[in-house]
Order: structure tokens, then sequence, then C-alpha cells
């Protein structure tokens, strides 16, 4: 996804992993400020995300220790922890329409 710069959402820091179902963008950063006003509809649809994003991690992680790859190795645990880190929070969110 492209980050153009300017006033839209890309432009506020931090990767974009997906979107809500309401078009909110999903930072890689759980910790985002954006986040703090998602309705638990939207904590949601970024713990489904971060779910979807730490299986790959996880399959990436398997692969490079299989081939004693320690470099793509320790990326992918590194976005594994990222993810799961995600998926936790988004899970016990509460939303902001509550």
């Amino acid at each position: 996804m492209r980050n153009d710069a300017g006033s839209g959402a890309g432009s506020r820091g931090g990767k974009i992993i997906g979107r809500t179902r309401t078009g909110n963008p999903i930072y890689e950063n759980h910790k985002h400020p954006a986040h703090q006003s998602f309705t638990l509809g939207e904590h949601g649809d970024a713990s489904l995300k971060h779910n979807e994003l730490l299986k790959a991690s996880l399959l990436k992680e398997s692969v490079a220790r299989k081939s004693k790859d320690k470099n793509a190795q320790k990326k992918a645990e590194d976005q594994s922890d990222i993810h799961l880190a995600g998926r936790k929070h988004h899970q016990n969110a509460k939303g902001s329409d509550e």
C-alpha cells in the first residue's frame, strides 16, 4: 500500500496493514493514536488482520528455520511479535461506542 505525503491516513505516520470494514486504516503499531477512536467492531477487524499477518509471519519463520537463514528467521520472529501484540491489544480493547 502507498502512504502518500499529505493529510490522508498514510501521512499520520506508521505502516498501514489494512482497513476496517468502515474504511479506517489499521496501522501495524497497535498503539497508533488513530486506533483510540475505533469502535468495538473496528477493533475486531484489526484483530483479524493482525491474526492473518501473524499466521503469515509464523509460516515465514518456520521456512527460515528449516533453511537455517538466521536473518530471515529474526525478521519473521520480530513480525510475529508485532502481530501477536496487535492481535491481543485489539481483542482486549474497548470500543469507542461502549
